[in-house]
């Protein structure tokens, strides 16, 4: 048998192949529920240990921009179940990406901050009136000083333009995956940029757990993210 799952709407129904797809049962893939999470319900119930799998589930739904807004629909019913079981844990953060606030903010695309993406000494400046040390981790931050730096982000923001309900998304869960040793919106990037970059296995065997795998990923990520600051 042929299985299909995908989130996008579906030309028909078929008798020839199965289709796991949402908008048969009247669920919208379009926020609801998306190819990672299809694919992880019929995981679920194969493998021996699905929890495992649910951190690369999970990064598929950040990657595919459904947790904005909040998560809904089959998302946010496979979210709480893997919270209620100790499989994730959420974190309060900001949707910034980096080994350090500095390399966060000047290599920040999703948003993008004029005069301080692209631009270290825009984010030196930027931190300095928050009174943050460059060097500091997102995870680190006390939370007078999480505060302090989101309020001066989401005013720059504001300053450009960005309408106040899309703001509000910069304020976001992170959500660590154990097993791998990453945060799932970091894994989606990843793997998203093994994508871009023709190295589609270089993302699978980083969802099989390769720590080789993994730095060459990040290594495409910074790539996919220069090309991007320079165009």
């Amino acid at each position: 048998s042929i299985i299909v799952c995908d989130h996008h709407k579906p030309l028909r129904e078929s008798k020839k192949i199965i289709q796991a797809n949402p908008h048969f049962f009247g669920i919208d893939g379009s926020y609801e529920a998306c190819g990672s999470t299809l694919s992880f319900l019929v995981a679920e119930r194969m493998a021996d240990r699905p929890a495992a799998l649910f951190g690369v589930a999970l990064a598929g739904m950040m990657a595919d921009k459904q947790h904005l807004g909040g998560f809904s629909g089959i998302n946010k019913v496979l979210l709480e179940k893997y919270i209620a079981n100790g499989t994730i844990k959420p974190e309060p953060s900001i949707q910034l990406e980096g080994e350090n606030l500095l390399e966060s903010l000047k290599s920040s695309l999703e948003p993008f901050f004029k005069e301080i993406s692209g631009r270290p000494e825009g984010a030196k400046a930027l931190l300095a009136k928050a009174g943050i040390d460059p060097s500091t981790k997102i995870e680190d931050l006390h939370k007078e000083k999480f505060t302090a730096l989101s309020s001066l982000l989401i005013l720059q923001l504001l300053k450009q333009g960005v309408r106040p309900g899309i703001c509000e998304d910069f304020i976001i869960d992170r959500y660590y995956i154990e097993n791998l040793q990453i945060y799932a919106q970091q894994l989606g990037a990843i793997i998203n940029a093994c994508g871009r970059r023709d190295e589609e296995d270089t993302g699978l065997a980083i969802c099989l757990g390769s720590k080789e795998a993994l730095k060459r990923g990040k290594e495409l990520r910074e790539e996919h993210r220069t090309s991007l600051r320079k165009a």
